[in-house]
């Protein structure tokens, strides 16, 4: 997903490439399988505004768990490891960059909001 009217956008139905939403909001989803990394770079925030604001979340695959999650984990800029159902907010300048590697043992499913 992506704001309507953004760069490679159309609001055509059945169109390719990502669905246009009338919000500052960018949405991204990957399976990000074990030793695999990928990397996003935060959009520019807002007028007025130094940082963008984001949300990373991992899917709970593993069924509901009363516990500490577990199954799998991602590593957030080598300073931050989330398991399945674990999220965390983001903020940082335009083109700051996040890196997600799967430390954990199967793919990682994994939601990325990158917004204002």
């Amino acid at each position: 997903m992506a704001p309507a009217g953004s760069e490679g956008m159309t609001e055509d139905r059945e169109a390719h490439g990502p669905t246009p939403v009338h919000s500052p909001l960018y949405l991204f989803a990957t399976i990000l399988e074990p030793g695999k990394t990928v990397k996003h770079t935060l959009k520019k925030p807002k007028d007025g505004e130094e940082l963008r604001k984001g949300y990373i979340h991992v899917i709970q695959t593993s069924g509901y768990n009363k516990g500490t999650a577990t199954g799998n984990t991602v590593s957030l800029n080598d300073e931050l490891k989330l398991a399945e159902g674990d999220g965390a907010f983001i903020t940082g300048p335009e083109g700051g960059e996040i890196t997600i590697v799967n430390v954990g043992s199967g793919s990682a499913e994994l939601l990325l909001f990158d917004l204002d």
